[in-house]
């Protein structure tokens, strides 16, 4: 029996192993790392940024203009960004606005290391003239890892620097108990559906820029399913 994988890795990773010839489906961060992918019959590509893509249509939606840039790298935590020049230069010369902070998921160092990343990062946003905001990560139906402990650290970080959470694992952990119908995990239990990139935007949208997610539109997703995550962000 054939089977099928589907790979999330970086980009030289991901190249290797899709020269194997084995059928698979590929996940990238950017349309320069689908380029970098072998064109064959065997390999699926897919480069979406789904949040990325959301949070600008529903801000520009109310009214704002935005131009979204995501910097990320898989499994990245926030200390690792501060020891990465690209990082640091992206901040000072990129002319944000907002530049919004997410933590790895897994290995959670410390609250104290997170407070002390935080406050770093932080100072090159001032240093840039651009604010800072936290996210707070969701956490996966299996429940692991344990995110507990980095959603009490950023909730603490955000009132002693005086800085706003999206808080997304609130959302989901609401959307869990009041409509579990609706899927916000992608296949592999562990990334954002569209459901749950939606919900993702419509934090962001509410606790970074103040806007009403209940005026917001559906977007891709069925209107009945929209209407409620849009209560369960309003309600938060």
């Amino acid at each position: 029996m054939k089977q099928k994988l589907l790979l999330f890795g970086g980009t030289t990773e991901a190249r290797e192993i899709a020269e194997s010839g084995l059928p698979m489906i590929c996940c990238v961060a950017t349309e320069y790392g689908q380029s970098l992918l072998p064109s064959a019959e065997h390999l699926t590509v897919s480069a979406r940024r789904l949040p990325v893509e959301k949070i600008a249509e529903l801000l520009r939606a109310a009214g704002k203009d935005v131009e979204v840039t995501m910097l990320t790298r898989g499994g990245e935590t926030l200390h690792g960004h501060i020891l990465s020049e690209q990082t640091r230069f992206n901040i000072l010369f990129g002319h944000y606005d907002w530049v919004i902070l997410q933590e790895a998921t897994g290995d959670f160092p410390s609250k104290a290391q997170y407070m002390a990343d935080v406050t770093v990062l932080k100072g090159w946003c001032d240093e840039a003239g651009s604010r800072a905001a936290l996210y707070m990560n969701f956490e996966s139906p299996k429940g692991t890892p344990p995110l507990a402990p980095l959603r009490d650290a950023v909730c603490e970080a955000g009132s002693l620097l005086h800085l706003p959470v999206a808080r997304a694992g609130e959302a989901f952990a609401r959307a869990e108990a009041e409509c579990p119908e609706i899927d916000r995990y992608f296949t592999d239990r562990h990334h954002a559906s569209p459901a749950g990139s939606y919900l993702i935007a419509l934090m962001i949208a509410k606790d970074v820029f103040g806007v009403d997610p209940k005026g917001l539109p559906d977007l891709s997703l069925p209107p009945e399913t929209a209407a409620k995550l849009r209560r369960i962000a309003a309600e938060l």
